[in-house]
C-alpha cells in the first residue's frame, strides 16, 4: 500500500525514512542540472557545461575545485542524464530537454 504524506503521523515518518539512495547527491545533482537546462531554454555543448560546474561546484577560494575538476563533474552529470534519456544535443550542439512525453525518471 502507499501512503502519502498526509496520510503519516511524525512518528510514522521517522520509521520509513532511514536512509537515502545510494546515488542521492548525483539524482540531486541532476534535478538542479535539468532545471538549470529547462528555465534557461537550452545550453552550449561548446561553452556552457563549465558553468555548470562552476554553479553546482564551486566552493569558495579556501576549498577552490580545480577548472579540470569542473568540467569533469558536470560532463560526468550530463553523461548521466543523456544515460537517463532526460536530454538531447541539436544538430547546433544546444542540449536541451526532452519534451515531458519523452522524458524517463532521472532517479
Amino acid at each position: 500500500m502507499r501512503h502519502t504524506a498526509r496520510d503519516l503521523s511524525d512518528d510514522q515518518w521517522k520509521v520509513l525514512v532511514f536512509a537515502l539512495a545510494p546515488d542521492f547527491r548525483r539524482i540531486c545533482e541532476a534535478f538542479l542540472v535539468l532545471h538549470i537546462i529547462e528555465k534557461t531554454g537550452g545550453i552550449s555543448f561548446d561553452d556552457h557545461p563549465y558553468y555548470l560546474g562552476l554553479t553546482l561546484y564551486r566552493r569558495g577560494r579556501a576549498r577552490a575545485v580545480s577548472v579540470e575538476e569542473l568540467k569533469a563533474k558536470a560532463d560526468a552529470i550530463l553523461l548521466y542524464l543523456v544515460e537517463k534519456g532526460s536530454i538531447e544535443m541539436d544538430s547546433e550542439r544546444t542540449i536541451r530537454v526532452k519534451t515531458q512525453s519523452k522524458v524517463r525518471s532521472i532517479a
